[in-house]
């Protein structure tokens, strides 16, 4: 397919911020400090576009305003970015998640081992410059409190594993396993797609447990009602199946998805934005090329 010229007839696929530069359907612009920056033609190519890609969280509103489609969603960036208003979603739709208070101010931070014991996670409310900090003692308590306000508390449980699903599009593009309670250098390893939408636990590889993790595993949808699922391939396809119910839901198509599991029970931990690469059994990949051949397939026609 030939690169779309600025002079085109017909609607075309634009990008501002960059990740599609090396995609032909798509033209990229580049992303500007306002609208005006944007000369009078590459204004007209943004409001004849059928999709306009990575608006970033600067100008997706006032896309959003005019009707235009985009790539990310709006929802999807807002969620992306504030872990208030992911909180208030998961909370809303009664989804299974680690206990998680917000603290404003000096006053309500000094009562903040009222509700929780060492250790638990200390984050800020925005996603991109407050990556979450395990706090174990006050003055790591003290550090994030001065670093954060709000400050947001988070529950620690002993996670017995981990799932990170990738969503691109109206899809899961790719899902990550971390066995146990290990750390993030313990590694994340690929999981089959299809052997986890179909609950097939011997495709997926899971290691063999208890009755509690092999049999009788709780799992949960957006109602909060509690189900026996058939094994625990079957409740990571339920874990499969909640995540795009809330995708739908909410709105979301760019997004990671993780889950955790303490004992019968999985919990959505968090919401965040996909990285540029991650691997799969079929190999690694990177995600502007994925989005390129959706594209190109007619996922965004």
């Amino acid at each position: 397919m030939e690169r779309q010229s600025l002079s085109a007839a017909h609607p075309v696929y634009v990008a501002l911020a960059r990740g599609l530069e090396s995609c032909a359907a798509v033209l990229t612009l580049g992303l500007r400090e306002s609208i005006g920056a944007y000369s009078a033609e590459e204004r007209d190519l943004l409001r004849e576009a059928r999709v306009v890609f990575f608006p970033s969280i600067r100008f997706v509103d006032v896309l959003e305003a005019t009707g235009k489609r985009t790539f990310p969603s709006p929802s999807t960036y807002r969620f992306q970015r504030s872990r208030l208003q992911q909180e208030l979603l998961i909370r809303y739709l009664g989804i299974p998640h680690p206990r998680t208070r917000f603290y404003y101010g000096a006053r309500q931070k000094r009562h903040i081992l009222e509700g929780f014991e060492y250790p638990f996670l200390a984050m800020g409310p925005g996603h991109v410059s407050s990556p979450p900090r395990i706090v174990r003692n006050a003055d790591d308590l003290g550090r994030a409190c001065r670093a954060f306000n709000p400050v947001v508390i988070q529950e620690t449980p002993a996670w017995d594993e981990r799932l990170r699903l990738i969503c691109v599009g109206d899809a899961c593009a790719g899902a990550l396993r971390l066995h146990g309670g290990g750390g993030e250098a313990a590694g994340w390893e690929p999981v089959d797609i299809e052997a986890m939408r179909t609950g097939d636990a011997r495709a997926t590889r899971l290691p063999g447990g208890s009755e509690t993790a092999a049999g009788s595993t709780r799992v949960h949808g957006h109602t909060g009602s509690g189900k026996r699922a058939p094994g625990r391939g079957g409740a990571e396809a339920a874990v499969f199946r909640s995540t795009h119910d809330l995708m739908r839901t909410a709105g979301l198509d760019d997004m990671v998805f993780e889950w955790a599991r303490a004992g019968t029970c999985w919990y959505l931990v968090r919401m965040e934005r996909p990285p540029s690469t991650w691997l799969t059994p079929a190999g690694r990949v990177h995600h502007g090329r994925h989005l390129c051949k959706l594209i190109q397939s007619g996922a965004f026609s």
